[in-house]
């Protein structure tokens, strides 16, 4: 099969053209297709495949989502916290292929997917076949999309790979002024959004909606254009967030009550901005260093923005040639240019307007995860720039007077970076003086030391492409060989960088593995909680043995168990309050800790310091077992998840930590509201736990005299109380537990987290889904009767 490059179209079917993709899907992920090995991903590993993995397994024990996740932060809601994952269609292979095996394959299809969209898109626009072949192989392969794989994070690369469609859709409903594209542009918002990643599906709702309004105001639409345009655009939010319902409607109803709840200033919102100097990562991949030899101005760096310099460059290439070009061109550059800024947050001062002037920008962090938008941006402006070189509307010596001017500021940078070494070096201890620790700043200006000479070879890397690139252009005489030389140089350039954000690691079952502190655990039948103090494994392991834990990974727990441990209002696990009054690590029911051995002789000598600090706090529990460089510690004070006390005091809720702090709490419950029952001083009875699931849990109760039961998990007004099949009142106790009153006699309590959001939300989505399966058979049914009668 010849494929004609200089001519008007390539000589080849589109559906070709996706098979093409989905083989170099397949041979960039090779070594996982089988799933004997796994990609690597720190949040994967750290909390989400265990979480996934539980999940599935309480719908197969329960028929039922499981709306309440017991096993971190003292418990905390699923679908209220965004676990999108179950909602999105792949979840349903994890009921017949193991998870990892759907880990891996995720990133290959959704690689696939992200081509598939851009050629569409492209194609769209009306660019050539060839043109749009490798603007989409740009996009598949580019770092914003590939690299988010090292960190764990599926729902960035499913997000970013389904933009593309967004705007085909959208774009094709504008031309052809139908109502059912600007559905399946709902759809394909809403599908982004499944995964659980709402800040990427807004941002892509943000720059669909500036296209949109672009397109109108440059087509004058008038009269009735311009309704039906406004009527359509409201149908594609409709369908969007009637997809979204089941996870939007619960996630909102459940701010009020957690840690990320409300905005906590601009500080907040710019944490995890891009550093201005990591724009030269578009020119230069190994600037600034990549993963563990990474030297730059965050406090990490797991990903890249890189995208391959071919189309970065053309992007530009317009501006300084004074002919003809595409009628959205300025559009897409200067959305790029946008999304840049955007992605600088605190940064540059335009960050001020989008964090005073766009809806919700006040309660989200990380604005480089708008970059996605800067890739897409720049890849369809370069596009549009290669399409006039094929299609001869730019000279050769325009050609090549352009990508000259750009070797000339490669050699600038490689001066700049040889003879300016000691100034940047400067530059960037005072820099990171105003960010960081001492200690810090130091162990990162080691790194830098020690990796600052991998810039050269990045340098000189991009000047060699970038001489290739421009040979292949202007001096290849085949001109069917274009194609491929360029799809070759494109593809070495973007694989040789996305390979180092692929790496493999071990099966799931031997990383999480039981230990001898989790074997010891594992023999307790009761109902307890872990602190791991001093662990450096995932708490993973602690979930897929049964093992409850007072601490987690999770991206937003409860804000009523966050003030109570001493975070504030952070949402990282930061237990200060365990350990200025153990009592309330007592009351989480953490009856083992996991720490270190106190036996300073164990130690070094510069290390025994450290240690000794660390006797106090461990001298107050008992050590039963060691292994791996661990300590297993019995808390023998530890509260059972349900027992009887006697008394309440009545307190504001400002005050209740305080308070606790001053009584016994075996004793006295600390409430926010008046009970209306009488003040005991004893209490008598029995109260056990009897069956425990994620949405219900059942007691036995037998009381000698009235009193009250703790229930030593966090209080959430969707929990619902039962005493012999009579409705009664939960009470916040001792700032985030359950407590209720019970009178004489023996008692059957049930307990049932019911989310009446969830189950109006999820209704919703299903009818949306239905409706939209139907649409889409029906459409494509009648297109291909139209083709047969022609």
């Amino acid at each position: 099969m010849r494929i004609h490059l200089w001519r008007s179209e390539m000589k080849i079917k589109e559906r070709y053209i996706f098979l093409i993709f989905l083989f170099l899907s397949l041979v960039f992920f090779h070594r996982f297709l089988t799933g004997a090995r796994m990609i690597y991903g720190s949040d994967w590993l750290l909390a989400a495949w265990a979480k996934r993995q539980w999940v599935i397994n309480a719908i197969k024990k329960t028929g039922h989502i499981p709306l309440w996740d017991p096993y971190i932060f003292c418990g905390m809601p699923t679908v209220g916290t965004f676990m999108g994952y179950i909602f999105s269609p792949q979840a349903l292979f994890n009921f017949i292929l193991p998870t990892c095996i759907i880990w891996n394959y995720t990133f290959l299809f959704y690689s696939f997917l992200a081509g598939c969209g851009m050629f569409l898109f492209l194609r769209e626009l009306g660019l050539r076949k060839d043109t749009s072949f490798l603007g989409a192989l740009a996009y598949m392969f580019s770092g914003i999309l590939i690299s988010p794989a090292y960190g764990g994070h599926d729902g960035r690369t499913i997000a970013i790979s389904l933009a593309p469609f967004v705007f085909f859709f959208l774009e094709r409903g504008i031309k052809r002024e139908d109502w059912r594209y600007f559905v399946y542009t709902g759809a394909m918002l809403g599908y982004s959004f499944l995964p659980g990643h709402i800040q990427l599906t807004y941002y892509t709702g943000i720059a669909a909606l500036s296209y949109g309004l672009y397109r109108v105001i440059r087509d004058k639409r008038r009269g009735k254009h311009l309704v039906r345009a406004v009527l359509f655009a409201l149908l594609a939010f409709v369908v969007a967030m009637g997809i979204m319902l089941c996870q939007v409607l619960p996630a909102f109803a459940n701010f009020k009550y957690a840690a990320r709840g409300g905005h906590r200033g601009y500080e907040y919102a710019t944490s995890w901005s891009m550093p201005t100097s990591e724009v030269l990562t578009l020119l230069i991949p190994t600037f600034p260093g990549v993963l563990d030899h990474y030297w730059g101005m965050n406090y990490f760096k797991l990903h890249t923005e890189y995208f391959g310099i071919l189309f970065f460059i053309l992007a530009f290439m317009p501006l300084f040639i004074k002919k003809k070009k595409h009628p959205f061109y300025h559009f897409f550059l200067g959305l790029g240019i946008v999304a840049i800024l955007f992605s600088l947050g605190g940064n540059t001062p335009f960050y001020r307007l989008v964090y005073y002037l766009l809806p919700g920008a006040k309660k989200t962090r990380g604005p480089s995860m708008f970059f996605f938008v800067a890739t897409l941006s720049f890849i369809v402006s370069g596009a549009m720039a290669l399409n006039h070189i094929l299609e001869k509307k730019y000279t050769k010596k325009e050609v090549l007077r352009y990508l000259s001017g750009w070797l000339g500021v490669f050699i600038f940078l490689l001066i700049v970076f040889s003879a300016g070494k000691g100034a940047i070096f400067s530059h960037w201890r005072s820099a990171l003086s105003r960010l960081y620790s001492p200690d810090f700043v130091q162990n990162r200006l080691s790194t830098m030391h020690k990796y600052y000479g991998d810039v050269f070879p990045g340098v000189w890397r991009s000047i060699i492409l970038l001489v290739l690139y421009l040979l292949s252009l202007v001096y290849i005489k085949k001109r069917e060989w274009i194609l491929p030389a360029l799809s070759v140089l494109l593809l070495f350039d973007l694989w040789s960088v996305d390979r180092y954000y692929i790496q493999e690691f071990k099966q799931p079952h031997r990383y999480f593995a039981p230990d001898e502190m989790v074997r010891i655990m594992m023999k307790d039948t009761g109902k307890f909680r872990v602190f791991p103090l001093h662990y450096r494994r995932s708490g993973g392991v602690f979930r897929l043995n049964g093992i409850e834990n007072v601490g987690g990974y999770a991206p937003n727990p409860l804000k009523r168990y966050q003030e109570f441990i001493g975070a504030g209002k952070s949402v990282m696990f930061q237990p200060f309050n365990f350990f200025k009054n153990p009592q309330f690590l007592d009351l989480a029911g953490a009856k083992y800790i996991i720490g270190i051995p106190v036996d300073t002789s164990l130690y070094p000598v510069e290390l025994r310091p450290k240690v000794r600090e660390w006797i106090p706090f461990y001298s107050r529990y008992r050590e039963i077992g060691r292994g791996g460089g661990n300590s297993l510690y019995l808390n023998e004070h530890v509260f059972p998840r349900a027992c009887l006390v006697p008394d309440y005091v009545v307190v504001e809720p400002e005050s209740v930590l305080s308070v606790m702090g001053r009584v016994d709490l075996r004793r006295v419950l600390v409430l926010e509201e008046d009970p209306g029952v009488p003040h005991l001083k004893e209490v008598e009875g029995e109260v056990e736990v009897v069956e425990y699931l994620p949405n219900k849990i059942r007691l036995k109760a037998k009381m000698e005299k009235p009193g009250w039961v703790l229930f030593t998990d966090n209080y959430h007004p969707y929990w619902k109380l039962e005493v012999d099949g009579k409705p009664e009142k939960i009470f916040v106790a001792d700032k985030t537990f359950r407590a209720f009153y019970l009178e004489k006699g023996e008692h059957d309590i049930v307990m049932r987290y019911i989310s009446k959001p969830f189950l109006v939300g999820s209704k919703v989505s299903l009818i949306f889904a239905i409706f939209i399966v139907i649409l889409v058979v029906v459409h494509t049914g009648s297109s291909i009767r139209r083709q047969k009668e022609r």
